[in-house]
């Protein structure tokens, strides 16, 4: 069986960085670029949609890490005229379309326009926190690669079936060919023959010329090709006759499982309880929070509003962390890597998904993650706050803390030894707010 090659793959969102190229007043562009990487092969992948038809958009990847200081231009974008296009490209994974430059130096991406080698960045996107602030003026690398990849990033079951075919079909033709000896007599009297316009009539008599050493040989073949398949069905029922015993060893503690059950349900009930009175504490705690504001003459305003309606179709706690008051957190399911591109409410998408895609690998196996906003005792929202789940092994925090994801606490909503790692963001001001321990 063939084994499974390595793969990795990475979106980078693109962003507006020059006004004037939507497809109307109301269309904002967006789309994002994605490098797969496979068995030494890359493949990039642009996506936009809303940008305003032109033949002059150039696809570039930003290339910034180890010294490198290059924009590899793939080649113009041709857009539909809704605005859209959706193309992929396939290079070397050390070679990206000859340019000397590897895939993991490339730090970025933008579709931008190209003018006596100036850049003007229509949209463009990162994969790190330090975007350096020159990039526009980097040295520019033609391609102008078109090939198109087609089915080459198929799936790993269909490779090894296609390898398993292949394999098939060298066994059954090797038993058509007796040996590399008759095969080049049998050419050259067929070459012979075929000038004369003999070639019919004597197949035959090379048939018949078969020596009983070639029959003993194909014999012993097929009783080796019949061993072989042989064995494989034995090994296909020892897995049926193992996939039985589970079944059964499970039937079994399936009743030990009941009984069990049976024994736990009072103690399921009371922590269903314990749960229903807890969540009802919390509603009682939003309705004082909003009755204090009310007594102070406190109200919302647009921005306020803003951030509550983002929250709306998300599953909604307060206060569940007993060291951040006055704090309402939404929870962000998360299926795969898909639910956090969906730019169908863009504004939600900015705050609630983007955000948060870079740490989709720690997100992964909790399927969720938190959103959530501090406000002061005006009721204006201080900072947001981001926070994934996972232990307080240093193996679960985030990136080692280096983009903020510094403070770890417990939560009443997850198990035991099991809390989040939470940022604090003040977007009012574009940072990241790093907590500071007060000397006791």
């Amino acid at each position: 069986m063939a084994s499974k090659k390595s793969y990795s793959r990475y979106f980078i969102i693109l962003q507006e960085d020059e006004r004037g190229f939507g497809l109307s007043s109301g269309k904002t562009p967006t789309g994002y670029a994605k490098i797969e990487i496979k068995n030494s092969k890359c493949k990039i992948s642009y996506y936009v949609q809303n940008l305003k038809p032109d033949d002059k958009y150039s696809m570039l990847l930003i290339c910034g890490k180890r010294g490198c200081r290059n924009l590899i231009n793939i080649g113009n974008i041709n857009l539909d005229e809704q605005g859209r296009a959706d193309v992929s490209y396939e290079y070397d994974e050390e070679n990206i379309g000859g340019s000397n430059t590897s895939v993991d130096k490339v730090i970025g991406a933008s579709i931008a326009r190209i003018m006596d080698n100036n850049v003007i960045s229509l949209m463009s996107g990162f994969i790190t926190t330090d975007i350096p602030k020159d990039w526009k003026t980097y040295s520019i690398i033609n391609i102008n690669d078109k090939r198109d990849l087609g089915n080459i990033f198929e799936s790993y079951e269909e490779e090894i079936e296609k390898n398993k075919q292949t394999v098939k079909d060298d066994v059954k033709e090797s038993k058509v060919v007796s040996s590399s000896d008759k095969e080049e007599k049998n050419i050259s009297v067929n070459k012979v023959l075929e000038e004369l316009g003999k070639k019919e009539n004597t197949k035959d008599t090379i048939n018949r010329d078969e020596t009983k050493e070639d029959k003993v040989s194909k014999d012993s073949k097929k009783k080796e090709q019949y061993d072989k398949e042989k064995l494989e069905v034995n090994k296909e029922e020892l897995k049926i006759n193992k996939e039985k015993l589970e079944i059964n060893k499970e039937e079994r503690n399936t009743e030990h499982m009941e009984e069990k059950s049976e024994k736990i349900k009072d103690t399921e009930e009371i922590k269903e309880e314990n749960k229903k009175e807890m969540n009802e504490d919390r509603e009682e705690n939003i309705d004082e929070y909003k009755e204090e504001f009310r007594k102070n003459k406190c109200h919302m305003d647009s921005m306020e509003m803003f951030f509550e309606n983002l929250g709306e179709g998300f599953e909604k706690y307060v206060d569940i962390f007993p060291k951040i008051q006055k704090s309402v957190w939404y929870k962000i399911d998360v299926e795969d890597i898909n639910n956090m591109c969906d730019m169908s409410d863009y504004q939600k998408y900015v705050v609630m998904h983007y955000p948060m895609i870079n740490y989709y690998p720690y997100i992964k196996e909790y399927k969720h993650y938190l959103v959530g906003y501090k406000y002061d005792e005006n009721c204006k929202i201080k900072y947001i706050m981001y926070a994934i789940p996972g232990n307080k092994s240093p193996n679960c925090q985030p990136f080692k803390g280096k983009t903020g994801f510094v403070t770890w606490m417990k939560s009443c909503n997850l198990d035991k030894n099991q809390g989040y790692w939470i940022m604090f963001y003040d977007f009012k001001n574009y940072n990241i707010l790093i907590p500071i321990k007060k000397n006791k």
